[in-house]
């Protein structure tokens, strides 16, 4: 991995970089991942070690009498439902359930809206189901298209009103960041394949000539970028500074 602030080489599941402390995507990812599943591991454990408690309090209980057995189950139903429900709840896989037959259902939708690329339709169809429309397999060139999208409408804005830019620092912010950092938006190993290489090219030349028809060449995108780059993102609030001081 080559660390894209210092330049210098580490293992990439690092989280960070050794040397300068920049965040490594991938490598942030793989640990968010380990530490998920750790989470998952000490609840399954902990269900079990209540499990196991309930158990040989209630086999006591039994010894007692019929009222402390009462009290036991009371409170072994109370604990059953305060507890934190993990990956392996009913609930949980309720909702997976649902969101397979939820995209099983809309598949087919999606794949029309998106050879007509129908933004209309698509912007529908995913924020739907918000959680299950990043499974979608051409969601990456639908993320690339409405940040196109709303990048043409900015800049005919802006090229009416040169002071308009205010309003329009995110569509700026987003386009900026799919041209020089792709990686922050798609992912480290994340590849085009097939017609969604055209359609996202696309997208890059029209992105370039909004710039352009607002008066701002390619260089001047990429010194734009450079110094408002946060390495994690845009610097929205640097962004606009650097723009107003572009269009005075």
């Amino acid at each position: 991995m080559i660390c894209q602030n210092c330049g210098a080489r580490f293992n990439d599941d690092l989280e960070r970089c050794p040397y300068c402390g920049t965040m490594n995507t991938k490598g942030a990812f793989k640990g968010y991942r380990r530490r998920l599943h750790k989470i998952k591991d000490n609840m399954a454990e902990l269900d079990d070690d209540a499990y196991n408690s309930l158990q040989e309090l209630i086999i006591k209980s039994l010894l007692k009498g019929l009222g402390i057995i009462a009290i036991c189950v009371a409170l072994g139903l109370a604990l059953g439902f305060i507890m934190p429900r993990g990956y392996d709840s009913r609930e949980y896989e309720e909702e997976t359930y649902n969101e397979l037959l939820w995209m099983e259902e809309n598949t087919v939708k999606l794949d029309e809206a998106y050879a007509k690329r129908d933004m209309e339709a698509l912007e529908d169809l995913v924020y739907e189901q918000d959680s299950i429309g990043y499974a979608w397999e051409h969601y990456d060139v639908f993320n690339a298209w409405s940040i196109e999208d709303r990048l043409l409408a900015a800049a005919e804005q802006i090229a009416e009103n040169k002071e308009y830019y205010e309003y329009n620092i995110y569509p700026v912010a987003d386009a900026l960041e799919l041209l020089y950092d792709p990686e922050n938006i798609f992912g480290l190993d994340h590849q085009f394949t097939g017609d969604e290489e055209q359609y996202y090219q696309d997208s890059i030349n029209n992105i370039n000539e909004a710039f352009l028809s607002i008066g701002l060449s390619n260089d001047d995108t990429l010194s734009i970028y450079r110094e408002c780059d946060d390495t994690y993102g845009v610097d929205t609030e640097r962004l606009e500074s650097i723009l107003k001081e572009v269009f005075s």
